[in-house]
């Protein structure tokens, strides 16, 4: 195994899949802002995403499924008949088997190589995966996702660029960085922002294992997984971690700027999947490809 595959199993076997005291999963934790402003505009993003699925079928792909963490995702495959969980941790496997019952036929492998025929799939859906996968076989395991989906299936990868816009604003222009700098402004953010600007319950990069993460860019998007694989871009969610600290500090910003967010995916999933922080790859497998 590739020593960037050895770090992420080892992140997820010995601290991803464990709960802490809140009883959050400690990869979520780490990656997701746990607010409760942002739980109306998250719970849209796995309606929008269960939305592909809702025609049901026999046999359901969830390509690396962790640990299933919520039931907004265990949702996503409840329309069919028999969810087969791959994933190459243990824990995972285990988790997920605790979570799903015996609709849960766990697989332990790797999804750059899937022990399965060609077109065996009614669907398939790979969530936060790809991104940790090594660069250079991120297509190869996208090729191979599109393989063991069937003829007229519904494929669905969730994604995140190495640079989009959206997070580059969070970046340059996050107002707990410069707002205090100013000296008229300094009273006003002690008196009235700072208790909310700092999200709680966010851990430091210093205090999880590393995790190897290795997202590209549109342009490899463009140039080389759309040559190799019949797929198209829409968004899940374009709204990143850094990006909702930045800029949501109470119920009053969330509901603002998340509904207009909101919006915006709504109507111009292209757009918001090109500029947002986590795009959709739809793979379109039919008879004519």
């Amino acid at each position: 195994m590739r020593k960037e595959k050895q770090i992420v199993r080892d992140f997820y076997e010995d601290f991803g899949w464990e709960r802490n005291a809140e009883g959050f999963y400690r990869d979520t934790a780490a990656f997701v802002d746990v607010r409760s402003e942002l739980h109306s505009y998250q719970e849209t993003s796995m309606r929008r995403l269960a939305a592909y699925f809702h025609g049901g079928g026999r046999l359901f792909l969830d390509a690396g499924c962790g640990a299933t963490p919520s039931e907004e995702y265990v949702a996503v495959g409840e329309a069919y008949q028999k969810r087969v969980c791959v994933d190459f941790s243990r824990k995972a496997l285990l988790e997920a088997r605790e979570t799903l019952g015996s609709n849960a036929l766990p697989v332990l492998a790797d999804i750059t190589a899937l022990p399965f025929r060609e077109d065996t799939f009614d669907a398939v859906l790979c969530a936060h995966v790809i991104y940790h996968i090594p660069q250079e076989e991120q297509t190869d395991a996208i090729e191979e996702l599109n393989r063991v989906l069937g003829i007229n299936g519904t494929g669905v990868i969730v994604y995140t660029w190495s640079k989009c816009l959206m997070t580059t604003l969070a970046l340059f222009l996050n107002p707990r960085l410069w707002v205090p700098k100013i000296p008229g402004m300094r009273w006003l953010w002690r008196r009235f922002l700072k208790k909310t600007a700092t999200p709680p319950n966010v851990p430091k990069v210093s205090e999880h294992p590393p995790l190897f993460f290795g997202p590209q860019d549109y342009t490899w998007y463009q140039n080389e997984l759309k040559q190799r694989v019949p797929v198209s871009l829409s968004c899940w969610q374009a709204v990143s971690l850094p990006f909702s600290q930045a800029f949501i500090f109470g119920p009053r910003s969330a509901k603002l700027l998340l509904g207009l967010i909101g919006l915006l995916e709504r109507y111009f999933p292209r757009l918001m999947g090109r500029i947002g922080a986590y795009p959709l790859f739809i793979l379109q497998k039919n008879k004519n490809k």
